[in-house]
């Protein structure tokens, strides 16, 4: 009987402990005067959170790689700044869909894009052309 109770408080003592050691995965904001390689302390962070919004463009600033989208659903809009890292991609049974390399001035006002993000470096991954979905 002993061994069984043992067993049991052991348990009850053990889970609490193993569920605390996993951590909650929440990204630790580093102060950019600590941070010399972006690359290399991405490294140290356990995962990185993207996002992604489907919207249509309602603006396009091909000189100043910005690009304006309004969301499908609730209207709002937003303007995302790309880089030379954003991947330019069209999903298959789209105008685009046929080009290799896209460029920014590709994209149309009122076609369907999806932009995947990373909020916390405001920086763009993808906008992909979307076709609409009848």
């Amino acid at each position: 009987m002993t061994r069984i109770l043992f067993y049991a408080l052991l348990i009850i003592v053990a889970l609490p402990a193993a569920a605390l050691a996993q951590g909650s995965g929440a990204e630790v904001e580093r102060p950019a005067s600590l941070s010399r390689n972006a690359e290399l302390d991405r490294a140290d962070q356990p995962f990185i959170v993207y996002r992604s919004m489907t919207g249509k463009i309602v603006e396009v600033n091909a000189e100043e790689r910005v690009i304006v989208v309004e969301e499908k659903e609730g209207g709002k809009r937003y303007q995302f700044r790309l880089d030379r890292k954003t991947k330019l991609k069209a999903d298959k049974q789209t105008l685009l869909s046929e080009r290799k390399e896209l460029a920014l001035s590709d994209f149309e006002i009122g076609q369907l894009v999806k932009v995947t993000f990373i909020p916390a470096e405001k920086r763009v991954t993808e906008v992909r052309a979307r076709r609409e979905k009848s």
